[in-house]
């Protein structure tokens, strides 16, 4: 297994040009930037969303050593605004429609090993009424470039590709994990380590959660935000006296906390919580999104440690993992808005993410029902047709559009595995009625409540 920080060594043009994804780029004016990059630097008043709306192109040489052979190589960008194209050696290997979510790119069948290759990425920083947010209006700017980290990992056939852990505050836990390749006799290994440094070790198998009580744990609060880190190891067995092998492992941070909603207020870990809290844009003066892990990780300590707060909403997309590490760390509560992606990513990501796969009830809020950008489909039922849920789903108001041409609805969902007996929705006082001067309203936002039969 082998980690590189790819954010040095880019080359950048403002504007796209063909010969950017070939081996022998010639012709084309390329300027050296380091990642983080923005398309465009905008002044600090009075800036234009038109100037970083643009078609630019990014360029990467680099050596892949003979060793490779047999290994599976992966590119993982943390996020590119907000359509990107990816080169290998002039081949086109990957497509991402949306520019705040993380993808990651199979180099392998591409490379030329022992010799020199190139990685090229076509960035279109344009509005799409294809890709979220775009579709309607809003009101911030949503910037373009490779504005995240890149890495390249080299690994075995068989990988790791998530991990997921559910945890509770009296130290129950269940570990999800998904792999790619050949794992046929593979085991898994998890180990849980406290901050005080104790390990305990869990053993299990790639079919099933792993299923366990910590005892002992210092739950996460607000207060006392205790992190316990999680690795896990895909494990092949050793044969013919031959020790076992680790093909790959994961890690990743948690705390073990109970959160719930009920009739009396926000609950955490039991204890009633006032939450204080405040949007967060990623943006910022001249570079837009374009910001370091440190800049990132400042403004979750502006929010805890200067203006008092206990809780954050991202406004109005994924943020930067590294922002949401540092809320982790300080006792930031996040309202996390998923937003950005296509109805086939959606749904690939349903069917792939370990904390879903084994849920009985999904919520999800803003489906379209015949909207432009959805392709004029009817999100909750394709999404529920695919994986064999029944849903309940409600009308909440016309698409932002003007005129009396109305391109279709959104409205919120419940899905089930369970048939449901009865659903209804309940309209929301007007004062949840946000963006109501530019939305033609029908009768308010809602939420949908069913009842199911188990």
């Amino acid at each position: 297994m082998e980690h590189y920080d790819w954010n040095d060594g880019w080359l950048f043009a403002p504007t796209f040009d063909p010969a950017i994804v070939r081996p022998e780029c010639t012709g084309v004016e390329l300027e050296p930037v380091r990642l983080p990059h923005t398309v465009k630097t905008l002044p600090y008043n009075y800036c234009n969303e038109n100037e970083y709306q643009r078609v630019s192109g990014y360029r990467r040489e680099f050596f892949a050593p003979k060793e490779w052979q047999g290994r599976t190589v992966l590119l993982t960008f943390g996020a590119v605004a907000h359509d990107a194209t990816v080169f290998c050696n002039g081949r086109r290997v990957f497509h991402h429609g949306c520019g705040y979510t993380a993808f990651t790119v199979d180099l392998t069948e591409s490379l030329l090993l022992g010799q020199k290759n190139v990685v090229a990425v076509r960035c279109d920083s344009r509005e799409d009424l294809n890709i979220p947010p775009f579709g309607g209006q809003i009101d911030f700017l949503t910037y373009g470039g490779i504005y995240r980290a890149v890495s390249l990992d080299v690994k075995e056939p068989a990988y790791l590709r998530a991990i997921f852990i559910e945890s509770q505050a009296e130290g129950d836990f269940r570990i999800y994990s998904s792999t790619v390749g050949e794992t046929i006799g593979c085991t898994l290994q998890a180990e849980i380590r406290s901050p005080a440094g104790s390990r305990a070790l869990y053993s299990g198998e790639l079919s099933l959660p792993i299923v366990g009580t910590l005892n002992g744990v210092h739950p996460w609060s607000v207060e006392h935000p205790f992190l316990y880190t999680l690795t896990v190891r895909l494990i092949r067995p050793g044969t013919s006296g031959l020790p076992d092998r680790v093909l790959d492992e994961k890690s990743t941070r948690f705390g073990f906390r109970t959160i719930q909603f009920v009739a009396g207020g926000f609950y955490l870990n039991g204890q009633r919580v006032e939450l204080r809290g405040l949007n967060r844009h990623q943006s910022y003066a001249y570079q837009g999104y374009a910001m370091p892990d440190s800049i990132q990780q400042l403004d979750a300590q502006l929010l805890k440690k200067q203006l008092g707060c206990n809780a954050v909403r991202t406004s109005h997309y994924p943020q930067s993992p590294a922002f949401l590490d540092a809320c982790d760390e300080l006792g930031l509560l996040v309202f996390n808005m998923e937003r950005g992606v296509h109805l086939e990513e959606l749904g690939d990501f349903l069917q792939d993410c370990p904390g879903v796969r084994p849920l009985d009830v999904v919520l999800a809020n803003e489906l379209d029902d015949g909207c432009v950008r959805s392709g004029g489909r009817n999100t909750a039922r394709d999404l529920a047709e695919r994986f064999g849920w029944n849903y309940a789903y409600g009308l909440e108001f016309i698409e932002l559009v003007n005129g009396e041409d109305p391109k279709g609805f959104h409205g919120n969902a419940v899905f089930s595995r369970w048939p449901i007996r009865r659903a209804w929705t309940v309209r929301l006082p007007e004062q949840y009625n946000w963006y109501f001067d530019r939305q033609r309203r029908i009768g308010g936002r809602c939420a949908v409540l069913a009842v199911e039969v188990p």
